[in-house]
């Protein structure tokens, strides 16, 4: 098994998560080969700075750029192209198998963005290169499942967003998920309505009578997997989501608030409708940790952990 991780940017805490997290769990899988891509004297730098005393001969460095001078912490335009070259070239390796799953560490959205690369992130990036109609970002842990019909879209432009065709496509693309990532095989699905108390009966708006009524008909016509809309408040604070498979928020802090409130060491960012495997630890490049040895690495250990086991469950 072979799992590729690129580094994210090199001023952030990427290198730092990624040693102390393969440090903790290597053991447990030394039938992998992990494929760091960066520049392995980025990781060395780090490994000394932080006194992490990582064995950097137990992983296969593909470096996808001049090394440079590190500022740990501060945001620059040149370790954003580092994190853009190590995401192509993995991304490559990705689509032509040489690796069986792809871990990428958080990228600075600012930095990264050039000619090259005008993507809102990762998902977007990933879409294009496999020249994809659609993917779907998901939130996972073991305790819930979160979904997003749209994801990084300005608040004032999320309800020209939404349209029936659009709640069905990333509806599919979750039950799909579900079934064959997750091996849940008759998923029950909760869809969260727009507005404050979905709409309240059309007093508060009218997309949840309309457009995901419309959706939910067109998606349970044979079998039903899916229901609401409902208030998202009340679902989470009621703890409602325990009783679901799934969860499809109609927006991203819709669904990531509450899922990072109670899962946040826990959750990976899973791209769901690639034909290959591609998570992330669910947090940023955290500038203000990247020169101290206070980054958590459990997201990352969280991401990779997933990232083998689907890689498996497809490999099989």
């Amino acid at each position: 098994m072979r799992i590729g991780i690129t580094c994210g940017d090199v001023h952030g805490v990427g290198p730092q998560i990624i040693l102390k997290a393969l440090k903790g769990i290597k053991h447990r899988y030394q039938d992998c080969d992990f494929i760091l891509y960066g520049h392995k004297h980025v990781f060395s730098f780090y490994d000394d700075l932080l006194g992490l005393s990582c064995s950097l001969d137990d992983y296969k460095f593909i470096e996808a750029f001049d090394y440079l001078d590190l500022s740990p912490g501060v945001p620059s335009k040149n370790a954003g192209k580092c994190a853009f070259h190590a995401v192509v070239k993995a991304t490559e390796d990705l689509k032509t198998q040489k690796i069986d799953g792809l871990v990428t560490a958080p990228i600075d959205k600012a930095t990264i963005h050039h000619e090259d690369f005008q993507f809102k992130g990762h998902t977007d990036f990933l879409k294009a290169a496999f020249e994809l109609d659609e993917v779907l970002m998901v939130m996972a842990c073991s305790e819930m499942k979160v979904a997003l019909v749209t994801d990084h879209v300005p608040v004032r432009e999320i309800a020209d967003h939404l349209n029936s065709a659009l709640i069905v496509k990333k509806a599919l693309l979750f039950k799909q998920s579900l079934q064959k990532d997750f091996k849940v095989q008759h998923p029950k699905i909760a869809l969260l309505g727009l507005n404050p108390h979905a709409g309240d009966q059309g007093r508060i708006g009218l997309e949840e009578q309309t457009i995901i009524k419309e959706a939910l008909d067109a998606l349970n016509v044979s079998e039903q997997f899916f229901y609401g809309p409902f208030g998202a408040d009340g679902f989470f604070g009621t703890q409602q989501f325990k009783k679901y498979d799934g969860v499809l928020a109609m927006y991203h802090d819709q669904g990531l608030i509450p899922f990072k409130t109670l899962y946040f060491d826990q959750g990976v960012n899973f791209t769901a409708g690639l034909p290959q495997i591609r998570t992330s630890p669910d947090h940023g490049v955290a500038y203000d940790l990247a020169h101290t040895n206070q980054a958590s690495e459990y997201s990352m250990i969280s991401a990779i952990e997933l990232a083998i086991e689907l890689a498996k469950q497809r490999n099989a």
